[in-house]
């Protein structure tokens, strides 16, 4: 599945744990950041220790929301590293445990830890001695470990991806195949909304995992543009219409702004979602109704004095909308779904989405070196 998504390196805490200087080039984004650097190749270990620095932050006190600078409370990242031929990779610490995916980066000395170092968004599981490659087209990160002193580099081709995202075909997406599903009414989906940037490609899984989940729900589809579908199941027609799909870019965090309707020619459910990186105009406490508990952020600043943070607001209408989609749904008792190839697929998705995940974090903590 090809994931529309501006992502970074976890490793990339490099490049998070400094704070240095920032440009920006024609073809997107480019951020330079460097930190100290202890590196122990007997142990194989590298700590990175960020110079001390302040951070415009939305914090939340009690049920108010504030606009504040607050000094950060430095902490020391550490991360095992490993050699395997010519790549170098790399495995985070976090509380004392070492992940078991190790990021895999190219272009330096092999069996050498210093010199210039390019992420290949590929990861290697030792616990299943797999390798798992996902999207890079959107950004570069390059690390230059020297002596005391690593330099990160990271570009974001954020035109490339605006440009991908104008040209995606929306109705091969995991949104519409849990769309599918959920007005079959042969069993629960969960319909999620972003779900719409998760566009399948053309290697053999999806293929096989998108045709089967349209013969398993019985959809015949009439018509189908990039961002419109009519299609049948049973004897109802249904047709989804993908009005807006606008992303924009806030420092290092994306603005999203979807609305899509749902017709069975009767009644009309619409989605909305709408995601914003709050700033110092939305940090304001009437927005604080639009947060929930994912949103909020626990941290410690440098006097050891513990806060809430939030950086994005949300806005969707979940409820309303799957409860109009039921309504609108073809009632069926039947439940004869084989669902062997959809637990391999979200076996599969698991690793993806996690990988996005940690990807997003980054970016949420990135962004804090920039401002």
């Amino acid at each position: 599945m090809k994931h529309l998504l501006i992502t970074a390196t976890a490793s990339a805490m490099l490049l998070a744990a400094c704070g240095d200087d920032s440009s920006t080039n024609a073809s997107g984004n480019t951020l330079t950041r460097t930190a100290s650097l202890f590196v122990d190749e007997e142990h194989h270990l590298i700590v990175i220790t960020p110079d001390p620095y302040y951070e415009n932050k939305c914090v939340l006190e009690g049920e108010a929301l504030t606009w504040k600078n607050v000094q950060q409370r430095i902490r020391a990242d550490s991360m095992k590293y490993e050699f395997h031929g010519d790549t170098l990779l790399f495995y985070n610490i976090d509380d004392g445990d070492t992940s078991h995916y190790g990021e895999m980066w190219v272009g330096g000395t092999a069996g050498k830890i210093y010199g210039a170092w390019t992420y290949t968004h590929c990861e290697y599981y030792n616990t299943e001695n797999d390798t798992r490659c996902y999207d890079s087209k959107y950004h570069k990160i390059t690390y230059n470990i020297s002596s005391g002193k690593v330099t990160g580099t990271q570009e974001i081709y954020f035109d490339q991806y605006l440009s991908d995202i104008n040209n995606s075909d929306f109705t091969k997406s995991n949104f519409l195949l849990e769309l599918y599903k959920a007005l079959s009414g042969q069993h629960y989906s969960d319909v999620w909304v972003p779900d719409i940037f998760d566009v399948y490609g053309e290697n053999d899984q999806d293929i096989e995992y998108y045709n089967k989940t349209i013969a398993d729900n019985g959809v015949n589809i009439i018509a189908s543009t990039k961002r419109q579908q009519t299609f049948t199941i049973g004897d109802k027609t249904f047709t989804v219409d993908i009005k807006k799909v606008d992303v924009s870019l806030d420092g290092y965090q994306e603005n999203r702004d979807i609305s899509i309707d749902v017709t069975d020619g009767v009644t009309t459910c619409n989605a909305t979602y709408i995601k914003k990186a709050l700033n110092a105009e939305l940090c304001k406490t009437e927005n604080a109704a639009l947060l929930d508990e994912d949103d909020y952020d626990h941290e410690t600043d440098n006097n050891g004095n513990e806060y809430i943070y939030v950086d994005r607001i949300r806005m969707y209408n979940e409820d309303e909308f799957d409860m109009c989609l039921k309504g609108i749904a073809v009632q069926s008792t039947e439940n004869d779904v084989d669902e062997s190839t959809t637990v391999l697929y979200k076996k599969t998705s698991a690793h993806e989405r996690g990988y996005e995940a940690r990807f997003e974090k980054l970016l949420r903590k990135w962004a804090k070196y920039s401002k």
